[in-house]
């Protein structure tokens, strides 16, 4: 997931807010949002995704999650598969597996705020930091675009743009509270989650959701293409792909 630096700004304290919102949805966080633009895309956009209703009774999911990670050229880097298995509540659990080229395997667990690790099967060192950062970044590409409403999050409706190859879109700005703003892009006919992006520098990172399924009445990303982009949002080269496969969802 280096290609998409963002979720290393967002706390762990994101997916512990997540956990509690979670079969709960005695209170709409729609409701804490005083721009009437920004609240009219986002509960479209969930309207189409499957309401906070029915997201804020998540109890787990567990899905597959192959990344390719590719060179300029075309050229893979890296091609990783893992097993996600995250079940919320009041005692959040989620474990990330993960099998090497040659049956080698790495497992990542998180209890509450308790950390481990294991390398074929024996327990080793685990950086708390790094691993929380793995767990947001899962959670918060899976589960788009309801964590766009995670505390600490600021978003102001920036207009509506074309993206190349996804078309004209409302556009919603989200500052965190490090690092460059990131734009988030929502269908402008029906207002379905399309894309992201966001500026590294010389140049930057637009990750395009290519197809989606919809389980148990809510919708979640399954394809998503990340591009290296330069003159805002044009794209140069594919930077990785990420495919998904939801295996239970309760």
């Amino acid at each position: 997931m280096s290609t998409v630096p963002f979720y290393q700004f967002l706390l762990f304290g994101g997916i512990l807010h997540l956990a509690a919102a979670c079969q709960s949805d005695l209170h709409n966080p729609l409701e804490n949002i005083t721009d009437p633009q920004v609240r009219q895309v986002l509960e479209c956009a969930f309207n189409q995704s499957g309401t906070w209703a029915r997201f804020s009774r998540l109890q787990s999911i567990v899905y597959t999650k192959r990344s390719l990670l590719l060179d300029s050229l075309g050229n893979t880097e890296s091609d990783i598969t893992e097993l996600h298995d995250f079940t919320f509540g009041n005692n959040p659990v989620f474990r990330i597996t993960r099998i090497h080229g040659k049956g080698d395997s790495t497992v990542y667990l998180a209890k509450g705020r308790h950390f481990e690790k294991w390398v074929n099967g024996r327990p080793a060192t685990v950086d708390s930091a790094a691993l929380k950062n793995k767990m947001n970044t899962a959670l918060y590409t899976l589960l788009m675009p309801w964590k766009l409403l995670d505390e600490g999050t600021t978003l102001k409706y920036a207009g509506t743009d074309t993206l190349p190859g996804v078309g004209a879109c409302h556009v919603l700005e989200a500052v965190y509270a490090e690092g460059e703003p990131w734009r988030y892009y929502f269908d402008q006919k029906n207002c379905k989650y399309k894309a992201a992006w966001a500026s590294h520098g010389a140049f930057g990172a637009l990750v395009v959701n290519d197809s989606t399924t919809t389980i148990s009445g809510l919708t979640l990303n399954t394809h998503r293409t990340t591009y290296r982009t330069w003159q805002k949002q044009k794209p140069l080269w594919r930077r990785a792909v990420f495919y998904y496969e939801i295996l239970s969802l309760d």
